[in-house]
């Protein structure tokens, strides 16, 4: 997602972007239901937070692809098992993906 000609992703709530316009940290606390696939295409993506959402099915493997230094994904209905790559990400610092369904 390039919002570089678009000067609204400085002053939207929860969006934080890099001085070329793409997007470098998504908020989304309490917004309802859906699911992460709409945001793969967000590559500069480093500060991820979506808490206390309905997110559901399987954190999926292209999170890991993403320079991501802080991944929030707590209280949401995310289910299967958390992508081993998660724990060999070398920029992420951050991990929390409590009160899920997650299992192994």
């Amino acid at each position: 997602l390039d919002l570089r000609r678009n000067t609204a992703c400085f002053t939207w709530r929860g969006v934080i972007c890099n001085w070329d316009g793409t997007i470098k940290s998504l908020s989304l606390i309490s917004i309802g239901s859906g699911s992460l696939d709409h945001l793969r295409n967000i590559t500069s993506l480093e500060h991820l937070t979506m808490q206390n959402n309905v997110l559901l099915g399987n954190i999926p493997d292209w999170l890991c692809d993403l320079p991501l230094k802080r991944l929030i994904l707590k209280a949401n209905s995310l289910t299967g098992t958390i992508p081993p790559c998660l724990f060999s990400t070398p920029t992420l610092q951050v991990l929390d993906l409590s009160n899920n369904k997650l299992s192994g």
